[in-house]
């Protein structure tokens, strides 16, 4: 395909003029009878395959995923309103089985699974026990989402008060001899030991760059020493929620590597 002139001199005045007029703009005389024609750019040429590209849609930017702070921790939040509206509950003295807590030997309530970590028979075992249990699971919340930590609750709850359920009644060592089991220290056991396995499986040091190890510990002598203190903590609860806090930090840990990376690793 020919190629235009870049521009034609004007024989009259000797202007440099467009090869795409036929009049002179400087002194008005007459070119050509008529413009040449405009080529048209065939598939082969590579202007055409430029101008095709230049006017292509713009695809539509893919909006980022949120990062943690972004997030709004629900199932934490909600976790912590149940426990304290059951806890004022129990304080003014609504009966412990009618919010929700454990009967050992009867298992004709299953829904007590859930309910009895909510419960708790005063505001101190409710700070030290539902705390760290909300703070470990707003933790997981920020970081997995919520839907993650809905599941973590229940693979750690269930556990938990299923072991202490079973126990009761069974003659083991660690069997509770109490009427009713209430309170989160299981929960909190679970949730804590699924946050430090997930962390110390995401990479080297980042529990220890997400957490001062000398308050995990802290945490851990607190919830192992509550039923001592507590007639409605269960030692049985604490070793089933240690197991479930093992299934959930495997399972997180897992979704984490076929996801990737996230966005903020610093929680």
């Amino acid at each position: 395909m020919s190629r235009p002139d870049l521009f034609v001199v004007c024989k009259n005045c000797g202007a440099e003029i467009s090869p795409y007029v036929t009049e002179c703009p400087y002194c008005g005389r007459r070119v050509r009878k008529r413009a040449p024609r405009v080529e048209i750019a065939r598939d082969g040429d590579p202007r055409a395959r430029q101008r095709r590209v230049s006017r292509a849609r713009p695809r539509r930017p893919r909006l980022p995923a949120r990062s943690a702070s972004e997030r709004r921790p629900f199932v934490s939040g909600a976790v912590f309103v149940l426990s304290a509206v059951l806890t004022f509950a129990a304080e003014i003295g609504v009966s412990l089985d009618e919010l929700g807590a454990l009967i050992p030997g009867q298992f004709e309530q299953p829904w007590r699974l859930l309910t009895a970590p909510l419960v708790h028979t005063s505001v101190a075992y409710l700070a030290i026990a539902a705390g760290i249990a909300v703070a470990a699971l707003r933790a997981l919340e920020l970081r997995f989402g919520s839907a993650a930590a809905l599941l973590a609750y229940l693979g750690c709850a269930v556990p938990a008060s299923a072991v202490a359920l079973a126990a009761g009644r069974s003659g083991l060592p660690f069997a509770d001899a109490v009427a009713v089991v209430a309170g989160a220290n299981g929960l909190a056991m679970g949730l804590l030991v699924a946050y430090v396995l997930e962390r110390r499986l995401a990479a080297p040091g980042a529990l220890a760059a997400a957490v001062d190890p000398l308050a995990l510990a802290v945490a851990s002598a607190l919830l192992l020493a509550l039923p001592l203190a507590v007639p409605e903590a269960s030692a049985a609860a604490a070793a089933g929620g240690i197991a479930g806090g093992v299934a959930v930090g495997l399972v997180l840990s897992l979704w984490r590597r076929r996801r990737g990376p996230l966005i903020d690793a610093g929680i």
